[in-house]
């Protein structure tokens, strides 16, 4: 919707993040991807990387609230945020505050590395593929 978030809306769908969070004993956290990424631009006014930057809880919390309280059309016109991502911004730092405050983790580094660059990573360290004959019943072609 193209509204401002209500108090009410907010609640329910923190209240339902938190009943999905699983109990685990967490030192510290790395956050990637896109909601982590943004709010970290956010607080550095848009600056093009914030790889190593570290997010406090506080401060996402502070953000959630500020970009709840904007309609669609004003979110979409806060520097640093993408106005693709304006639609979901909320939602993304409703999970990531979550998170943050089941977990009790007082802040966060900021990654803007995800599971394809690690994926990538371990690709590079594999074998180069071993070229030889067909395996039997393989057809070949050209």
């Amino acid at each position: 919707h193209g509204y401002a978030v209500t108090w009410e809306e907010l609640a329910a769908c923190e209240a339902h993040v938190r009943s999905l969070l699983p109990r685990l004993a967490i030192d510290h956290a790395i956050g990637v991807a896109g909601t982590v990424a943004t709010a970290a631009k956010i607080e550095r006014a848009g600056a093009l990387s914030v790889h190593g930057d570290r997010l406090s809880r506080e401060r996402v919390g502070e953000l959630l609230d500020r970009l709840a309280a904007l309609p669609l059309a004003e979110r979409e016109r806060v520097h640093g945020l993408v106005s693709a991502r304006a639609p979901v911004i909320v939602a993304g730092l409703v999970v990531l505050h979550e998170i943050l405050v089941y977990y009790d983790i007082a802040e966060l580094s900021v990654s803007e590395r995800d599971l394809l660059d690690g994926v990538a990573l371990a690709a590079a360290e594999l074998p180069a593929p071993e070229e030889g004959p067909a395996p039997p019943g393989a057809y070949v072609c050209c």
